[in-house]
């Protein structure tokens, strides 16, 4: 996820934003109006009190009526005041809520070229510190927005009705506060952009360091891993502290301007007040809308480091929002399955541009067929399995199941088919009965335990804490790596699939279980139509089609007893093993 900012994309990013706020129309309305009536209230409080200056002079009369006036905007400003700061946290949150979940939902709907290349910790700070910051910007975005500009308006008819000359003055200086702050903006922007990129750096580093805590021990590397993140530490330490202080400098900016402004003020309206032009209270209101009218900016300006880290985040949210989703098949029709025959024909496929893998591969494997993988790493087997799911798109050529073109039916159907044991397993926060009962949708208990029995995992299961009901914490690292591999293996067979993808199935199960559980699969297999992806070769001596692959080509075929009598690439790589 390339990195990119200028003023053009800037703008967009707030015009996204308003979009999502757009979502919730009537909290934001009850916002604005709250926000409007607050803004009002400041502004009548300094005429009131010029007023109230005017009726003190000798021989006039204190008015009272205006004294409980300014009472009560005093009161009111504080009440909505509360009101206000309920609701901007409650749009917030919401907008961020939103924003949060349509990254979520955006991230299950991009290929799987994405996540093979994108580092997870940096996509979880985006749904995470990214998001949260957004909600934070906003919050003092609209603290001081629409109240604000109703001063900065406000403030400035009435100066212009008090005396236009010395309003001029006041617009004359303003527009070196917006000079000042546009400068210093520009500048903390990339900062913290920066700021963002290396946090989500740090987050993925130690997230890569905690997994992988027994091999840095097992390798006395501690020394190393903590060397490591104390630099990249140092480095956002740095890059932060230079944005902080970019950014701090527009507050200091923007007043040291009012502060020039308030003394013109004051000297132009003493002299005015001297001719007789303008009264004690008409200066007092004068220096107060002076101050109200600076009073927007600066505060924008308080807050700016906020605002900087909040578009620097938003933008990071929506260069993800931004990649490209697999496209769109709800116009295709969904796979028929019949039998479970498949056919490559002709399929070529690269990852990387001008690196072919497979090239003008054809194989019609039968329905019901056993078909093995075997070869080096590198050699393609997992890219096959990868273009039968559809993870990956053929560059050339097309896949048949059942004569049906897959490329020409919902992708979401084609996965369907497929029941996969994968090497790495994967297993989520919850019961145990959940993580089995993922393979199908309202599964019974009896066929949860049932399905567990079949894959050699209901005795280990018993004898956790409270059995099928026992959480699993941090995706059940408590459990061993042969007890999750059971556990997917059992909701595997729960689902009953089609057809059967087992990618290294057994490969952290002890000799013993793995032929227990081999029983299950040969069971599991009768009729489906299956492909092993195998490094053991005993594993797969009773499959009808072994296919021997080397540098992206199969470059054998046959069964077991044909390849051994072949004498060739199999024959060695089996003689390697059991020699």
């Amino acid at each position: 996820m390339a990195e990119k900012s200028s003023l053009s994309e800037r703008l967009s990013i707030w015009t996204r934003l308003l979009s999502y706020l757009r979502r919730g129309k009537a909290e934001l309305f009850y916002l604005i109006v709250l926000s409007l009536l607050l803004g009002t209230l400041q502004l009548a409080a300094p005429l009131l009190l010029g007023r109230i200056l005017d009726s003190m002079l000798p021989g006039s009369q204190m008015n009272f009526k205006l004294l409980g006036l300014l009472a009560l905007c005093y009161a009111g400003s504080f009440f909505l005041g509360l009101l206000q700061g309920r609701e901007v946290a409650k749009v917030s949150f919401r907008t961020a809520g939103r924003l949060r979940e349509d990254a979520f939902s955006h991230l299950t709907k991009l290929p799987t070229a994405f996540f093979d290349r994108a580092r997870h910790g940096d996509i979880i700070n985006r749904l995470t510190t990214d998001v949260q910051l957004v909600s934070e910007a906003l919050q003092q975005i609209f603290t001081q927005l629409f109240s604000g500009l109703v001063i900065l308006l406000g403030s400035l008819i009435f100066m212009f009705r008090l005396n236009s000359g010395i309003a001029f003055l006041v617009l004359l200086l303003t527009p070196l506060s917006f000079f000042i702050t546009g400068i210093i903006a520009r500048s903390s922007h990339r900062l913290f952009m920066d700021q963002s990129q290396l946090t989500a750096d740090l987050q993925s580093h130690a997230e890569e360091m905690l997994d992988g805590q027994k091999l840095i021990r097992a390798y006395a590397a501690e020394g190393k891993s903590a060397e490591i993140f104390r630099a990249r530490n140092q480095e956002l330490y740095e890059t932060g502290q230079k944005a902080q202080f970019a950014s701090s400098l527009t507050n200091p900016g923007t007043r040291f301007v009012n502060n020039i402004t308030y003394v013109c003020v004051g000297v132009f309206a003493s002299a005015l007040a001297a001719q007789g032009r303008l009264s004690i209270g008409d200066i007092s209101a004068f220096l107060s809308f002076a101050l109200q009218f600076a009073k927007p900016v600066n505060e924008i300006t308080a807050v700016m480091t906020q605002v900087q880290q909040g578009l620097a985040s938003a933008e990071r949210i929506f260069l993800l929002l931004d990649e490209d989703a697999e496209p769109d098949e709800s116009d295709k029709a969904s796979l028929q399955l019949k039998e479970g025959a498949v056919r490559f024909d002709q399929v070529s496929f690269s990852y990387v541009k001008d690196k072919p893998l497979i090239q003008d591969f054809s194989l019609s494997i039968e329905a019901g067929q056993t078909v093995a993988i075997v070869g080096p790493t590198g050699a393609g087997k997992t890219t096959l399995v990868n273009l039968l799911m559809r993870f990956y798109e053929c560059d050339k050529g097309a896949i048949y199941m059942d004569g049906q073109d897959i490329y020409e039916c919902r992708r979401s159907s084609v996965r369907g088919a497929y029941g996969m044991v994968l090497q790495d397993t994967w297993l989520f926060g919850g019961t145990i009965f959940d993580n089995i009962a993922f393979g199908k949708e309202g599964a019974s208990e009896e066929e949860v335990i049932a399905a567990a029995k079949a894959a050699r995992a209901h005795h280990f299961i018993m004898q956790m804490p409270q059995g099928y009901q026992t959480k699993l914490q941090d995706a059940g690292k408590s459990l061993s790596a042969g007890q999750k591999q059971l556990l997917t293996i059992a909701r595997v067979m729960l689902s009953e699939p089609a057809l059967l993808i087992l990618d290294e199935a057994t490969s952290d199960i002890d000799t013993r279980t793995e032929i227990l559980v081999q029983e299950s699969f040969l069971r599991l297999m009768e009729g489906r139509t299956s492909f092993i992806i195998a490094h053991r070769l005993s594993t797969i001596r009773q499959a009808d089609l072994i296919l021997v692959m080397d540098k992206g080509q199969v470059i054998e075929t046959g069964s077991h007893e044909e390849l051994l009598e072949a004498g060739g690439f199999y024959a060695d790589l089996y003689q390697s093993q059991f020699a």
